[in-house]
């Protein structure tokens, strides 16, 4: 007999954690000039140069802190390859990152951001491509890179299960402090016009 109940699906750790960082996820893309408005190396550079702010932290606190099976391809020796070949100078790192680690879940909720961002990646190659001024070429190291998207195939069907509150918290909790992180570097950009010119 029909009782006239449906029957819900759990929710995974990755719809989770979708759910509970997307204002952070549109804050950041809201704060990030589109590849389809860079119009010089300039444009281009700065971008590169906030990823690299940002990501040179991150990084160091995964090698440090995350198991091995939840650390990222490391991608700011790519960026640094990008802005040699455009002939801009690196900029200085960012400060360490000030997060808490308390187990797995946090270094989920990293790994999360930083695999996931891959995936507009090539997107905003082709974006990019398409708008190039006539004549130019500009390094792509980073942008087409594929280590990050095997790596996110990897994580996703680690976050695609349901999980605990507990769990799910403290992986939202990270993920937050990434997305606030990058937030913070573009700002950063924006209010003091990280220098970017031939060396």
């Amino acid at each position: 007999m029909q009782t006239g109940r449906r029957e819900t699906k759990a929710q995974t750790l990755r719809d989770h954690l979708r759910a509970a960082t997307a204002h952070s996820h549109d804050r950041l893309d809201t704060s990030m000039r589109p590849a389809s408005d860079w119009r010089s190396r300039e444009d281009y550079g700065r971008f590169l140069s906030v990823q690299f702010c940002a990501r040179v932290p991150v990084e160091h606190w995964l090698s440090s802190l995350a198991p091995a099976d939840l650390r990222p391809p490391e991608q700011t020796h790519l960026l640094v390859s990008d802005l040699i070949n455009l002939g801009m100078p690196i900029p200085k790192a960012g400060d360490a990152l000030g997060l808490e680690y308390k187990g797995r879940a946090t270094a989920i909720g990293v790994a999360w951001v930083l695999a996931g961002s891959s995936l507009g990646n090539k997107a905003m190659l082709l974006d990019m491509q398409r708008t190039l001024p006539q004549g130019e070429r500009w390094p792509h190291y980073f942008l087409g890179a594929e280590a990050m998207t095997e790596f996110w195939k990897t994580l996703r069907s680690g976050v695609e299960v349901a999980v605990d509150a507990q769990a799910a918290q403290e992986a939202t909790r990270a993920a937050t402090f990434v997305f606030d992180h990058f937030l913070d570097a573009a700002n950063s950009n924006i209010s003091q016009k990280i220098p970017v010119g031939a060396q």
